[in-house]
Parts: structure tokens; sequence; C-alpha cells
């Protein structure tokens, strides 16, 4: 990491996101490099040493077909490191985004569905479920009145 978390969140405004960890400029080359590497599980191996989440986004790539005793390695660690507050938070978050665009659209959709609850229901759903009309005045007044006698 270049710069210190501190010196980031310093610069910050509370508003402010927290900005992804500084690229070291080989991110997209090394994914090239493993998609066409003969042996990419051990080119997946060899990296997961050094730069975690690179790892698993070369892993992730559809190119590559690594091991199922390496896929489970690889997510253990991402898990670990996930959780390991010696870490950079920055870095820690770049494991939630090592699948790539997978997991930001997921994110996005959560978020969105909150305040948009109908988009989370199926069309059957939806179908099957009435709606409800709304109150007139007249209906709202008396039930109001109900509630007080």
């Amino acid at each position: 990491m270049q710069s210190g978390l501190a010196e980031v969140l310093a610069g910050l405004a509370v508003a402010d996101a927290l900005p992804a960890a500084p690229p070291t400029g080989w991110e997209e080359t090394f994914v090239l490099a493993d998609a066409l590497a003969a042996d990419s599980e051990g080119f997946v191996r060899a990296l997961l040493a050094h730069n975690v989440p690179l790892a698993g986004r070369c892993a992730a790539q559809p190119e590559v077909s690594i091991s199922p005793a390496l896929r489970a390695m690889l997510q253990q660690t991402l898990f670990e490191r996930s959780r390991d507050a010696s870490a950079d938070l920055r870095a820690r978050s770049a494991n939630r985004a090592s699948n790539g665009a997978k997991a930001r659209t997921a994110t996005t959709c959560c978020r969105w569905s909150r305040f948009r609850p109908e988009r989370t229901r199926s069309a059957a759903t939806r179908e099957s479920t009435p709606t409800r009309r709304p109150r007139t005045r007249s209906q709202s007044a008396s039930s109001r009145s109900h509630a007080f006698r």
C-alpha cells in the first residue's frame, strides 16, 4: 500500500466513501497472464502468497480452471483476510470485489430492493397478491371514530 489508511481517513469527510486500495498497476497483466498460462493452478497458488484479492480475481476468470481444493483454499484465505484486523481495511474490502462485477451488482440490487420492495417479488407473486384499494375519505373518518368509542 502506498499511503496509510490513517492518512486517507484524515483526508475524508464524514460522508465520503472509503476509496479502493491503490492499485499496483499489474492487475490486468496478471489476469491476462493467468488466462494464458499453461499451469493456471500454479499461477494462482504463487500469486496467493503475495496478493490475495488479485489471486481471487484471476481464479474467477472464465478461462481459468482450478481444482476444487485450490478454490476452497482461496475462499478460506479470502474469508480469513476479510476479518484480519491487521490488514489494511481497503485491502480487506477488496476481497469482496475480487469476484468482479458480480459482487458489485449483487450489492447494488440488495440496496435497491430495500427501497423498492416490489422489485424483489416475482411476477407470479405480484399477480396472486391482491392489491389494496386506497381508502376514501369517509372510510378513513369512520374507522377513526370507532377507535374512540
